[in-house]
């Protein structure tokens, strides 16, 4: 057996004031843009309406940043390199109610250990400024300059002195990036003061001051992109003293990771598992799997009520009354995406071909001269030929305003789950009658991935021609029914199918193509979804309860939600020591291992504190449900049954996307139909 040899006695010392900042530099300064970070949130807290921020070779070479905020004496300025110094924080309680975005009192001190740091400022009230210089932390140099008001501190040679954090820096063009998002954040949240960034000495962001809506547009487009200006809504949403306002993106522009979920709190951006989760639970049947929603969130708390100093950098909080946030995020999210209706992505033509010559003078839209050409000598089918008229209704109804407000606590599931005009089912159930009895009795539980296999899966009837002229004329639509019962028909009439997939309509605008099946999946879904806000869904008994073990931890979890889950439909009773029996379950989900199933809903009711756990639970299933009992691709139908499903559509909430979160429908107005024949 092989003995250890004793570790030696080591004395305990004091550390170096160098390197106790060099070890400070290692939580606050991860990359030059932490740097920026820490440089730029002080030029906020200074009161600064101009910040000019400029860096060489990705923030190696050079970062430098100018404001004109109120400035320090000289006095002040010496002091301010100096770690646990800071003119935020006073007192202890002053702690727990920050009110500043840095309050630490180490940053300066602790990027100036790493670089050669200048530091040159200047008051209002005096005629002259400072400069201090240090290098690596140490040999102060002072001297006064002539300087506007305000302040500048340039950072030269970051890592000089610790190479081993220099080479994990990635290339110039990603640091270039992080600083670029860092401003375009700050930014959002400070409308009120202008932003410039100088990269290798060209101007790479300009975003002037000013909350007037095309500043406030600029920036949203700088950080999101401008196609989401185009497919977003305000929203607003306020409960006792937090108040949650926003952008929410369209769920069609959902991404791959939770990059595009931008977080502030109280001004300062954080990452959060807890909003994130609740963001995502507010999209949850709006979104394919692994997707994340595009947003930008501004939760504003009294300062008492969450703790920011948890993270070195400041970039995570804890929130005191984590259930009350997590309901407050989902519950006005979601009111806010029922408020923005069956709204869908605009379409964008790939190209726009240039306008034919016209050596005649006349207008695009004047009847051709060709005599070769007649209307006699194009025929369509019978449906697409006849005239449709629009006739806009006396007393139109006006479309949801982008800005939705809340109050009180939030929305209830049985009140809003279901949004469909009276009369709406029963006017089409007739039309849908033949169509339904085949698929209503497949709506069992499937695995997911055969339920989404079964969007495009075809009926047994062989493929037929693009557009069906034995859909169309069986029954054709009247004239002047766009308007009907004095509701705008948005989604047009019918005049054909294609390739027995997709209905074709035409609309006062221009066009809409309609994926039948996701379209009729998502009514089908909505209708399940009110079944479980009315808790009216089937329960089943076991015959034999099922015995589950958990670890101590996991049990003590499941026995303190015992009340709560029975109140969902999972009976569960404890069976000795750390077992229980499980009773009862939900219809839909008795088939799934009860286990895991017990312990989840347990986790999520610990978590969060609400029944939405179970309805998260279920409404996978839901969707799977609904796909299989929808109307499948390659299924011909007539015009009635076309135009029933697109009233249908109409009339039920989400329906521009089906419950895997593709979509249902898209859209082509007139004028971009003229772009692409070149007659604009």
């Amino acid at each position: 057996m092989t003995t250890l040899p004793l570790p030696a006695r080591r004395l305990i010392r004091r550390l170096p004031e160098v390197l106790s900042n060099q070890i400070a530099a290692g939580e606050v300064v991860e990359r030059p843009a932490s740097v920026v970070k820490e440089l730029v949130e002080n030029s906020l807290d200074a009161g600064a309406t101009r910040i000019e921020v400029r860096i060489e070779a990705g923030g190696r070479r050079l970062i430098q940043v100018t404001d004109n905020g109120c400035g320090m004496v000289a006095e002040q300025a010496r002091l301010s390199l100096e770690r646990h110094a800071t003119s935020k924080i006073a007192c202890e309680a002053d702690l727990f109610a920050i009110q500043t975005l840095g309050f630490r009192g180490e940053a300066l001190a602790a990027i100036a250990s790493v670089s050669h740091l200048e530091l040159e400022s200047r008051v209002a009230e005096e005629e002259d400024g400072v400069r201090l210089r240090l290098a690596g932390g140490s040999d102060l140099q002072e001297n006064r300059i002539v300087m506007t008001p305000g302040t500048r501190i340039t950072i030269r040679n970051l890592f000089f002195n610790t190479p081993a954090r220099l080479k994990f820096l990635r290339s110039e063009r990603t640091e270039n990036g992080h600083v670029t998002d860092l401003l375009q954040r700050l930014a959002l949240v400070r409308p009120e003061v202008g932003f410039r960034l100088l990269v290798n000495g060209h101007e790479s962001l300009d975003l002037r001051a000013g909350e007037e809506p095309r500043h406030l547009e600029a920036r949203l487009a700088a950080l999101l992109g401008r196609d989401f200006l185009e497919n977003c809504a305000q929203f607003e949403g306020r409960h006792e003293q937090a108040a949650l306002s926003g952008w929410l993106g369209l769920p069609a522009l959902h991404r791959s990771n939770a990059a595009s979920i931008h977080l502030f709190v109280n001004g300062r951006w954080v990452r959060d598992k807890l909003i994130t989760h609740a963001v995502r639970d507010a999209y949850r049947d709006l979104l394919p799997k692994e997707s994340y929603p595009t947003v930008a969130l501004f939760l504003d708390l009294p300062p008492g009520d969450l703790d920011v100093n948890v993270h070195p950098t400041k970039e995570e909080v804890r929130f005191h009354h984590r259930d009350f946030i997590h309901a407050l995020v989902r519950r006005t999210l979601g009111d806010a995406l029922d408020s923005m209706g069956a709204r869908t992505v605009k379409v964008a033509l790939p190209f726009a071909p240039p306008a034919p010559p016209n050596p005649s003078g006349a207008t695009p839209d004047a009847p051709p001269d060709d005599p070769e050409i007649s209307p006699e000598s194009v025929r369509l089918p019978e449906a697409v030929s006849r005239p449709v008229h629009w006739e806009r209704p006396a007393t139109a109804p006006r479309a949801p305003s982008t800005a939705y407000s809340v109050s009180g606590g939030g929305r209830r599931a049985d009140e809003t789950a279901w949004r469909a005009p009276s009369g709406g089912r029963e006017a089409s159930a007739s039309a849908w009658q033949g169509v339904r009895e085949e698929t209503v009795s497949s709506w069992q539980t499937f695995p997911e991935q055969e339920a989404e296999e079964a969007c495009g899966r075809p009926d047994p009837e062989p493929l037929d021609a693009a557009a069906s002229p034995e859909s169309a004329s069986p029954s054709a639509p009247t004239p002047g029914l766009f308007t009907r019962s004095g509701a705008t028909i948005h989604l047009g009439e019918a005049v054909g199918q294609i390739h027995r997939t997709y209905i074709l309509a035409q609309t006062p605008k221009g066009l809409v193509l309609v994926d039948q099946h996701a379209a009729h999946e998502r009514i089908v879904y909505e209708t399940l979804k009110k079944n479980l806000s009315q808790h009216t869904l089937p329960r089943q008994m076991l015959l034999v309860p099922e015995v589950v073990s958990y670890s101590p931890v996991e049990a003590r979890q499941v026995a303190a939600h015992l009340e709560e889950m029975a109140q969902l439909g999972v009976v569960v009773e404890p069976f000795g020591g750390n077992d229980f029996a499980v009773r009862e379950l939900p219809a839909l989900i008795a088939d799934l291992p009860a286990r895991a199933l017990v312990l989840d809903l347990a986790c999520e009711l610990d978590r969060h504190g609400s029944s939405e756990a179970v309805s998260a639970r279920l409404e996978p299933l839901l969707a799977t449900m609904a796909c299989h009992g929808s109307v499948r691709a390659k299924r011909r139908l007539t015009l009635d049954e076309m135009n029933a499903l697109l009233r249908q559509i109409e009339s039920t909430l989400h329906a521009g996307l089906c419950g895997h979160g593709r979509p249902t429908y898209v859209e082509l107005e007139l004028k971009d139909l003229e772009k692409l024949f070149g007659r604009r």
